[in-house]
């Protein structure tokens, strides 16, 4: 499924495109959580979408992405790890 098919803000759309076809196929978030355990806990509990596409240089730390896909795998979700074409500065404090 293509991410963010909907409004990437809309959590009403998204749940009800998951609730609809997330028991057959991975519904993925991209910019609605923007690898930020904030909004993927928000994500989970509303069951907005069943998967994540991880992107480093959004959350813009090592650390911040770890606890993305970690928190991912505690809740059983799947998760993409996207790369980025463009050179990026991360930094981690």
């Amino acid at each position: 499924m293509k991410s963010d098919s909907c409004d990437p803000v809309n959590h009403f759309l998204h749940r009800k495109r998951s609730g609809a076809l997330g028991a057959r196929i991975q519904t993925v978030g991209d910019d609605i959580y923007l690898t930020d355990t904030r909004f993927i806990k928000r994500g989970i509990g509303e069951r907005t979408t069943n998967a994540l596409l991880i992107k480093l240089n959004q959350i813009g730390t090592i650390t911040g992405t770890i606890e993305a896909v970690n928190l991912c795998r505690r809740e059983g979700w799947s998760f993409v790890i996207s790369h980025h074409r463009k050179p990026f500065i991360i930094c981690d404090r």
